[in-house]
């Protein structure tokens, strides 16, 4: 194996091990804060109806929040399809058929 090989296959190995690392930090640190919007949640549920108004008014302002985003990115001239204009074939103008017999 050529020293260059060798670097390649390192650096492929190196960006799935960044990925990895990224994937296990992202769910721990999802983990975390999942655990602790549990317990917000339970103690608003059980304990104090205040914050469970507390958690409504949050999730009702994401979901506004995100609703608008949605609209707004759906009424965006920026992202439209296009579609290219098909141009006729060079083929059929000469009179053949797919399989080489003329046109009748």
């Amino acid at each position: 194996m050529s020293k260059l090989q060798f670097q390649v296959l390192y650096q492929q190995f190196l960006f799935r091990m960044v990925d990895l690392e990224l994937g296990v930090l992202v769910y721990v640190g999802t983990a975390f804060i999942l655990g602790d919007a549990v317990r917000w949640e339970e103690s608003g549920l059980t304990e104090d109806p205040g914050s469970l108004a507390v958690i409504l008014g949050y999730l009702a302002g994401a979901l506004l929040l995100l609703r608008w985003r949605n609209l707004s990115q759906a009424a965006s001239t920026q992202d439209a399809l296009e579609f290219e204009t098909i141009q006729p074939p060079e083929i059929l103008p000469l009179g053949l058929h797919r399989d080489g017999a003329p046109l009748a």
